[in-house]
C-alpha cells in the first residue's frame, strides 16, 4: 500500500510538469477564479476550415482575412488536440473570435522534440495562413514554450532571406531564458514515475527549456525498514544545465538580436510581477508511518517573481491514506516562469521588446494556468492595433 501511495505521488509530481504545456499559459480568470463565468466546452465547436492540415476558426465576420496563429507549448502526454487547446485557452479565444480574428491552431503531433525541431510546422502553418488570407500579414501568438518555437521559425526565416508574413509575434509567459522546476521533484519523477512521464523529462524540449535538471544525485532512505514500506529520496544533488544552456546559446547566436526577430513587432506577455518578496518554507512534504517524513526546503530560485505550478495540479498532489498514517501534498508552490524569463530582463533592465506586459511590483503571484485579466485586455489590443498591416514592403 505505501509502495503504491508512493508511486503514485511521484506520478502526480510529473502531471506538474504539464504546465509547460499550452493549457499551462492561458486558461480561467486569475482574481479571483471563481468569479470567472466558465466557458461552455459546446462553445468551441469544430474548425470551420484546414488549411494545408492546421485547424482554422474563422472570426465573427465568417471572412478569412485577419488570422492569428496560436502555437502550442510542451504538452506532457502529447494529448491536448486543436479544439481542447482553444477551450483551455477560452477567455482569449473567445474574445479574439468576438472581434473578428481568425484562429488557426498549431498542435505539434510530437511536442517532445527540440524547439528548432518544431519550427518548420510553425512556418508552414504561418506560410499557409497568410496564403489563404490574400497574403495579408499574420499574427502569431506563442503559448508559453511555443514561443520559443515561433522564434526560430521567423528568425531563421529571416536569416535565409525569406521573411515570414507576420506582423506581430506575441511571447505569452514564454519561458526566454527557460523554464525553472526543483530538480528535487525532477528526480522523483525520474525514478519513480510512469514510463511516459520518465520520457517527457527527459526529453529533447524538456532537456532545452528546463533551467537545472538533476546531474549526479545522492540518495537516502525514509520511512520504516520494512518490506515496501520506506522510500529512497533525493538528499542533494549536483544541478545540470549543459543542455539547456547549450540550447539558448544557438538561439541567441542565430542573429545579432539574440534570437528575435527583426521584421515584425515582438511583444511578451508576463504572468508574473517584475518585483515580489516570497519567503521561503518547505517544499513539497511526504509523511510515512512512525513518524517518518520528508520535506525538501524551497530554493532560493523557487520564490523569484513568476507565474507558479498550476494550482490544481499541486492539489492532486495531496494524497491522505485513512487513518492519516500516511501521505503527500505541495507544502509551498513554487515560481514556474520567472517573470525575467518572460521579459528577458531583469527588474531594473528595460526588455527587449516594441512591447510588454507583466503585472504590477508585489501583486500576488498567480498559477501558469491562470489569465490575468490585464494580459486579456493587452493582447487583444496588440494584435487588433497591427491588423491595419496588410502585406510586406518592398524590400522587406
Amino acid at each position: 500500500m505505501l509502495y503504491r501511495l508512493f508511486c503514485f505521488a511521484m506520478a502526480c509530481c510529473a502531471v506538474a510538469i504539464g504546465c509547460l504545456s499550452p493549457q499551462a499559459a492561458l486558461g480561467a480568470a486569475a482574481k479571483p477564479p471563481r468569479s470567472a463565468a466558465p466557458v461552455p466546452l459546446a462553445a468551441i465547436t469544430a474548425p470551420d476550415q484546414v488549411l494545408d492540415g492546421f485547424p482554422v476558426w474563422l472570426g465573427k465576420d465568417r471572412v478569412l482575412d485577419r488570422v492569428v496563429v496560436l502555437v502550442e507549448g510542451f504538452d506532457l502526454q502529447n494529448a491536448v488536440d486543436a479544439p481542447q487547446l482553444l477551450r483551455l485557452v477560452a477567455p482569449a479565444a473567445q474574445r479574439m473570435l468576438h472581434e473578428g480574428l481568425d484562429l488557426l491552431v498549431v498542435d505539434f503531433p510530437d511536442s517532445h522534440l527540440a524547439p528548432d525541431a518544431l519550427a518548420p510546422l510553425v512556418t508552414r502553418a504561418i506560410q499557409a495562413a497568410s496564403r489563404a488570407a490574400k497574403g495579408n500579414l499574420v499574427a502569431v501568438v506563442g503559448l508559453s514554450a511555443g514561443g520559443i518555437v515561433a522564434r526560430w521559425a521567423l528568425v531563421t526565416a529571416e536569416q535565409a532571406g525569406a521573411p515570414l508574413p507576420v506582423h506581430t509575434l506575441l511571447l505569452f509567459d514564454c519561458p526566454n531564458r527557460g523554464a525553472r522546476i526543483n530538480p528535487a521533484l525532477q528526480a522523483l519523477v525520474l525514478r519513480y514515475g510512469k514510463r511516459n512521464d520518465r520520457e517527457a523529462f527527459s526529453c529533447d524540449s524538456a532537456r532545452s527549456l528546463i533551467q537545472h535538471v538533476p546531474g549526479k544525485v545522492h540518495w537516502k532512505r525514509i520511512g520504516p525498514r520494512l518490506p515496501a514500506a520506506g522510500r529512497m529520496v533525493p538528499e542533494n544533488w549536483t544541478p545540470d544545465d549543459g543542455r539547456s544552456s547549450a540550447f539558448f546559446e544557438r538561439l541567441w547566436a542565430l542573429n545579432e538580436q539574440r534570437g528575435y526577430p527583426q521584421k515584425c513587432r515582438v511583444v511578451a506577455v508576463a504572468q508574473g510581477s517584475r518585483r515580489a518578496t516570497r519567503s521561503t518554507g518547505d517544499l513539497y512534504r511526504i509523511w510515512l508511518p512512525i513518524g517518518h517524513n520528508w520535506q525538501p526546503p524551497m530554493d532560493t530560485s523557487d520564490c523569484v517573481p513568476g507565474s507558479l505550478m498550476p494550482i490544481m495540479l499541486a492539489v492532486r498532489l495531496r494524497i491522505r491514506m485513512p487513518l492519516g498514517i500516511a501521505g503527500a501534498y505541495m507544502d509551498s508552490i513554487p515560481t514556474f516562469t520567472p517573470t525575467e524569463s518572460a521579459l528577458d530582463s531583469g527588474p531594473d533592465e528595460e526588455p527587449p521588446f516594441d512591447a510588454w506586459y507583466a503585472r504590477e511590483d508585489d501583486a500576488p503571484a498567480i498559477a501558469h494556468d491562470t489569465f490575468d485579466p490585464g494580459a486579456v485586455a493587452f493582447v487583444i489590443d496588440v494584435i487588433l492595433r497591427r491588423q491595419s498591416v496588410k502585406t510586406l514592403e518592398p524590400g522587406d
